[in-house]
């Protein structure tokens, strides 16, 4: 195999397994990656569903059905704007420490436990490697935004 298609191949690999393991984690909590995805975009502050719905790039009844679920689970509230009624913020039920608590991947030390056994020279070495390969991905996705044409 060529190095480019092997580096292909481990990118697809290391991406699945490591979606893979999250998941697997959030299902023991009793939780779905999607509603990972909107509680993280919440943390920020209070936001509507439109907006929620144009930051993880979901349709606006998607993002509805999961801030149902996420609501009838106690985590997240609807809260009807002071001035314009018409307008409903969703926002975090609890503080973002008791957040944390329910579901490992949001705690403070998730990553270190993830790579326990892993040295310092190792997470150095892969952390260059990840942000060269970020920075070439950053040029092909900057290229395309601008209309720039696709690969062969």
């Amino acid at each position: 195999m060529k190095p480019l298609q092997r580096m292909s191949a481990q990118l697809n690999g290391m991406n699945e397994l490591y979606i893979a393991i999250i998941t697997e984690e959030l299902a023991r909590c009793g939780f779905t990656m999607p509603q990972l995805i909107v509680l993280d975009k919440l943390k920020g502050g209070p936001k509507t569903i439109g907006e929620i719905s144009q930051l993880v790039d979901l349709s606006y009844s998607t993002v509805s059905g999961i801030v149902d679920r996420l609501e009838r689970n106690g985590l997240v509230i609807r809260n009807r704007d002071d001035q314009d009624r018409r307008i409903v913020r969703v926002s975090l039920a609890d503080s973002l420490q008791s957040l944390e608590e329910k579901i490992p991947c949001m705690k403070e030390g998730y990553f270190e436990n993830l790579f326990a056994g892993m040295t310092e020279e190792e997470m150095e070495k892969c952390s260059e490697i990840l942000a060269m390969i970020t920075t070439y991905l950053q040029k092909r996705w900057d290229m395309l935004q601008k209309g720039g044409k696709s690969s062969p």
